[in-house]
């Protein structure tokens, strides 16, 4: 894995111990900020990614000032 930079990028995530979300936006708007240069797709990892498999579309559109400490972890991930 760490000889292979393409396999590691696929096993390896990082979530900081603070809060990266914009609280005045909501769950939508700030994955937007994320996804603007990603190579995948945010509605199809609502639907069947991994969005899908935290959840996230249960709050998609509640702001982040109003989410449980557990949703804004969710989301950060």
């Amino acid at each position: 894995m760490f000889r292979e930079p393409k396999e590691r990028e696929k096993r390896i995530g990082y979530v900081p111990q603070e809060n990266p979300l914009i609280p005045e936006l909501t769950a939508r708007d700030n994955l937007r900020l994320w996804y603007c240069d990603s190579p995948y797709d945010m509605n199809e990892e609502l639907e069947k990614g991994v969005l899908a498999m935290l959840g996230i579309r249960e709050f998609i559109d509640v702001k982040v000032s109003n989410m449980s400490g557990g949703m804004k972890k969710r989301l950060s991930i």
